[in-house]
């Protein structure tokens, strides 16, 4: 995970809720660093697993209140 300096977490944040105050340059490298900060970590085999697990369950809990409500 990328750690950011205070100046690029106030520039980052500044993108994040005020985009029209960012020049060309600026939008630019907002980008870059957006793309070294957000970034999306694929599941692996257990964890794709727990999850199915925690739907299944979810799954029965709404069957089971479908048939008490």
């Amino acid at each position: 995970m990328y750690k950011m300096t205070k100046n690029e977490e106030q520039f980052y944040w500044r993108g994040v809720h005020f985009p029209g105050t960012l020049n060309k340059e600026e939008l630019d490298i907002w980008f870059q660093l957006q793309e070294k900060v957000e970034v999306v970590k694929e599941l692996d085999t257990k964890e794709q697993e727990r999850w199915n697990n925690y739907f299944g369950l979810f799954a029965i809990f709404l069957i089971i209140m479908a048939f008490i409500l």
